[in-house]
């Protein structure tokens, strides 16, 4: 997933603003798959065959229908990647430090 979101962001930034909602449409769309589907196992609902297909394709209708609202409103998902950004960002600089101080327990981290 980082994989695609990272050659999307060059891919814009080499063609320019032409692309960017085609681009966004995309990385909404199986950002909101991928999170459905892990939210969806999570849950339980991977336990009979039935679940498995109905997660499928309520997964894909999902992903369609914010691919198809992202190409109209923009600024949601740039905000949104944004937001998404920070959080995993703030969560390496918090595990960077975690290493560097070598805490074993959770205990040991709270004062940072």
């Amino acid at each position: 997933m980082g994989i695609f979101a990272l050659l999307s962001g060059l891919f814009i930034g080499l063609y320019g603003c032409r692309f960017l909602r085609p681009t966004a449409g995309m990385l909404v769309g199986i950002t909101t798959l991928c999170t459905t589907l892990v939210l969806s196992s999570i849950f339980g609902f991977f336990q009979t065959v039935l679940g498995i297909i109905l997660t499928i394709v309520t997964a894909i209708l999902i992903s369609v229908i914010c691919r198809v609202i992202t190409l109209h409103v923009i600024w949601f998902a740039i905000g949104g990647f944004g937001i998404l950004g920070g959080f995993f960002f703030g969560s390496l600089v918090y595990e960077l430090k975690i290493m560097q101080f070598d805490f074993a327990h959770e205990w040991g981290a709270s004062w940072l």
